[in-house]
């Protein structure tokens, strides 16, 4: 049976490139520091490009295309949580700023 990794053979170099990208802008984004909320982006890029690391034949590229997903979803609910709270935290200083004129 003809698969679609198989029958072209592009698709193994470009799933290794996409794995190899999601990857370290992955490790990236964990290193730098954000405006908060605006990370939520960043680990989307990261998540989609090693998604297309699903794609390799090796198991060890599979896990590790999962693994940085899974950080990614995980690093991108965190930033987006905190971005959240940073907005409540501007909203409540800006009134409080208003209510002292």
């Amino acid at each position: 049976m003809n698969t679609t990794r198989e029958s072209n053979p592009w698709v193994q170099p470009v799933a290794k490139w996409m794995l190899v990208a999601g990857t370290l802008l992955c490790l990236l984004g964990c290193v730098i520091d954000f405006v908060p909320g605006s990370g939520v982006g960043w680990f989307v890029v990261s998540g989609g490009l090693a998604a297309g690391g699903t794609l390799c034949r090796k198991f060890w590229a599979q896990s590790l295309a999962l693994t940085i997903i899974m950080l990614s979803i995980f690093a991108g609910a965190q930033d987006h949580r905190y971005g959240l709270r940073h907005q409540e935290y501007l909203q409540k200083h800006s009134l409080l700023q208003s209510q002292a004129k």
